[in-house]
């Protein structure tokens, strides 16, 4: 599921199919810039996630920019991720 594709109407929809299927688990991929536009919807499903008491595996993710030297990346990348395991307590990442 992409988010900037779809709704929160379609995460709420989507997380219910994955509980009717009995997961025990649900991993999300959060790249960087799309966490930095859709926070507040990324907050709401991962506070369902929880509620519906399912471990939460996150993925952090970010890739380079133009111009952007290695070092740089990487400082983004090591800021972010903590960050979203800080926020969130994942079960795994």
């Amino acid at each position: 599921m992409r988010v900037r594709n779809t709704n929160e109407e379609i995460d709420k929809l989507f997380l219910n199919m994955l509980c009717e299927l009995n997961v025990d688990s649900i991993s999300l991929y959060i790249f960087e810039p799309n966490y930095r536009k859709y926070y507040v919807r990324y907050n709401k499903l991962i506070e369902m996630i929880k509620e519906r008491e399912k471990r939460l595996i996150l993925n952090a993710y970010t890739f380079p920019r133009k111009n952007e030297s290695f070092d740089e990346f990487f400082e983004r990348l090591l800021r972010f991720k903590p960050s979203i395991v800080e926020r969130y307590k994942p079960d795994s990442f």
